[in-house]
């Protein structure tokens, strides 16, 4: 089926809406729609189509007389004119384009005049005070980039290469005594520390402290070697790093930095000593005048049962002074 014949239909589809009597039936529609589809050119002013009753009724699966009946209600409503005829092709029938039939009540409503005057003006408004937010907006401020190693590691690492062993908290995490902020006193060497980050790379930070953990020596003309914190704030000198770079050439050094760029290890929290019955079982075999080791295992057992010291000595002392035999001797 053509372009032209979907419009027309579609048209007609409209027109015949169930508040219409005066609508289009549906073998109306039907005729027409092979009427159009038989043309040669749908695009045509006028398009023009020879066809027969038998033909109609062939191309739609139509009756002959419906046919018939069907073209004059067609021609009455002026969407198609006949001819004539022509032997053997039947009339001539000339196709009639349907005229506007008004606003389609599916569509959308247009807005008025004033309505569009009024979102425009909304839309003006808009922009003007979202280009005021733009010019009146403070620039960001420079994002600065985190530091390349904490402050707490710097601190870590100086007392290291010092060769200072840091404290290390119940959880066996290394924590340093070296100041890195100013609320735990005077960090000047950690920041010094840190302002050489900025300019340089870590490999040459650990580099300067490989170079002061095997050349110790360097550092005393920075302070004597029994106070290590102020021997911490190296690299606040110049001369002092330079001739520390200077040293960081042998495999020595170079094995040091990458010892000092390691994480601190974690040490393993002490295991707490297992207790010593002993003088427990001693002094209760003195009591009861019996022999120390083989009570030292039942005395360990009561402990281990939850009788306090002060229990197994007085109830080894009611005992032995003719009372009942302690629970727990008894086990």
């Amino acid at each position: 089926m053509s372009t032209e014949t979907s419009h027309y239909l579609g048209t007609l589809a409209f027109v015949s809406q169930p508040d219409n009597t005066d609508a289009p039936t549906t073998g109306e529609r039907l005729i027409l729609a092979v009427l159009w589809a038989a043309t040669r050119d749908p695009w045509a002013e006028a398009p023009r189509v020879f066809a027969s009753y038998e033909d109609l009724a062939r191309w739609s699966g139509l009756k002959i007389d419906t046919c018939a009946k069907y073209t004059a209600a067609l021609a009455r409503r002026g969407a198609l004119v006949k001819h004539g005829s022509a032997p053997g092709r039947g009339t001539e029938v000339e196709l009639r384009r349907p005229g506007p039939i008004g606003r389609d009540p599916y569509a959308r409503p247009l807005p008025q005049a004033e309505d569009l005057e009024r979102r425009l003006r909304r839309l003006e408004r808009r922009e003007a005070k979202a280009a005021e937010g733009v010019a009146g907006k403070p620039e960001r401020p420079v994002k600065i980039d985190k530091p390349m190693i904490k402050p707490s590691t710097i601190a870590l690492a100086l007392e290291h290469a010092l060769g200072h062993v840091p404290t290390v908290d119940t959880d066996g995490v290394a924590r340093a005594s070296l100041p890195y902020s100013a609320k735990r006193g005077d960090c000047s060497a950690v920041a010094a520390a840190q302002t050489f980050l900025a300019a340089h790379d870590v490999q040459s930070f650990y580099a300067v402290l490989a170079g002061a953990a095997e050349h110790p020596a360097v550092l005393d003309a920075v302070a004597p070697r029994d106070d290590w914190r102020a021997r911490a704030r190296l690299f606040e000198h110049a001369d002092v790093i330079e001739a520390l770079l200077g040293t960081a050439t042998g495999e020595a050094v170079r094995a040091k930095a990458s010892e000092l760029s390691k994480p601190a290890p974690i040490a393993e929290p002490e295991q707490p000593a297992a207790p010593d019955y002993r003088p427990l079982a001693a002094e209760v075999a003195a009591i009861l005048d019996l022999d120390a080791e083989p009570l030292l295992a039942i005395v360990e057992r009561a402990r281990s049962q939850g009788w306090y010291v002060s229990e197994i000595v007085d109830e080894a002392k009611t005992f032995a002074a003719g009372g009942e035999r302690p629970e727990w001797l008894t086990q």
